[in-house]
């Protein structure tokens, strides 16, 4: 079974592959980097130090990317589904690491 933390990770570096692809496809490659290198790198602080800052980060790049997602020009209406769609899974993932562990009430 996959763990939050594991979907986290994963989210993170789909979205530094999808934009290290960018780089080569759209009219500004070097916002695609920027954007490359800080998915990898939040992605990379939160596999090494489960850090809830990294989560944090995760999550504003994760919004960020579903919000631009509609305004993609060029594109498929299905990659921008696509697009639209994994921000939108991260940011539910971010939300889940970033939210308190719920507590089991015992009746006693």
């Amino acid at each position: 079974m996959l763990s939050i933390r594991k979907a986290l990770i994963a989210a993170g570096l789909a979205f530094a592959i999808w934009e290290a692809i960018d780089i080569f496809t759209i009219d500004v490659p070097a916002v695609a980097a920027v954007f490359a290198a800080l998915f990898l790198a939040c992605t990379a602080w939160f596999w090494r130090r489960d850090s809830k800052r990294a989560a944090a980060a995760l999550l504003v790049l994760f919004a960020f990317e579903a919000a631009v997602a509609p305004t993609l020009k060029h594109v498929m209406t299905v990659t921008k589904i696509a697009d639209f769609s994994l921000g939108v899974a991260g940011v539910l993932v971010a939300l889940a690491v970033l939210a308190p562990p719920m507590r089991r009430w015992a009746i006693k």
